[in-house]
């Protein structure tokens, strides 16, 4: 194939946004690797080759994304970090990703999901449990949700997150989490006439974020038995939401 009509890493990588470190690394674990190698060793990439370096940064965002915010919270994790974890530049990701970090968190609340929902299906595909059992071990993973590498707001991130949307962008994303509690009740065959998805996300969310919120924003929660008290609502929670599951489950 003539050279001229190919890309070199130089090229390809202003045209990517990924830096020629990280193409370089991608091909020596064959995640992305060059059309061809000149004579002289250099790389040389396809056009056709674009689309998939864009998903594989699109895709690296959302798992660097949400490692860090895992880790250390939206307070914690600098865009700079994790455009520096992936390789792009910070024009490129504003040119050809997303508008703003809270953009970002929110697209990589919608991968955590999937990634929730096929880790809940695992669950029911390997061991044979109570619904009760399987609800609490959910519950429990996101109590411990840095342990796991998810992603839990606290208020105070929620509240962060909330102002820099529009309200066209905050319905859409209450729809999706709808979907999400939806698809949980789903897989615990919990009808929604026992129970709505908005319910199921209050009830689960009254757990989660007082526990993840409390010693900062709730002064009057006693800290050092927040632990304790949210296992214990987790224990309350799964018993009433199987108490609801269609009895041939």
């Amino acid at each position: 194939m003539n050279q001229k009509k190919q890309l070199s890493i130089l090229e390809f990588s202003r045209l990517t946004g990924i830096s020629r470190d990280n193409l370089r690394f991608y091909d020596r674990i064959g995640l992305l690797c060059p059309e061809q190698r000149g004579e002289n060793n250099y790389r040389y990439y396809a056009r056709s080759q674009l689309n998939s370096a864009y998903l594989i940064s699109s895709l690296r965002l959302l798992e660097v994304g949400l490692e860090m915010l895992s880790q250390r919270g939206l307070k914690g994790t600098k865009l700079q970090d994790i455009l520096q974890a992936v390789g792009i530049s910070k024009p490129f990701f504003y040119g050809n990703y997303y508008a703003s970090l809270a953009e970002l968190v929110l697209h990589i609340i919608d991968y955590e999901i999937s990634l929730l929902l096929e880790t809940v299906r695992d669950d029911i595909a390997k061991r044979d449990a109570p619904v009760e059992d399987r609800i609490n071990h959910f519950l429990k993973m996101m109590i411990d949700s840095r342990q796991h590498h998810f992603f839990v707001m606290t208020q105070e991130e929620e509240v962060l997150v909330s102002k820099h949307l529009t309200p066209e962008e905050l319905e859409a994303f209450q729809k999706g989490q709808a979907a999400f509690y939806g698809e949980l009740l789903s897989l615990w065959h919990i009808p929604e006439e026992k129970c709505t998805p908005k319910e199921l996300g209050n009830l689960i969310l009254s757990v989660v974020l007082i526990y993840n919120s409390a010693a900062r924003s709730l002064p009057f929660f006693l800290p050092e038995e927040l632990e304790r008290t949210a296992r214990a609502q987790a224990t309350a929670l799964s018993r009433y939401l199987a108490s609801l599951a269609d009895s041939s489950d």
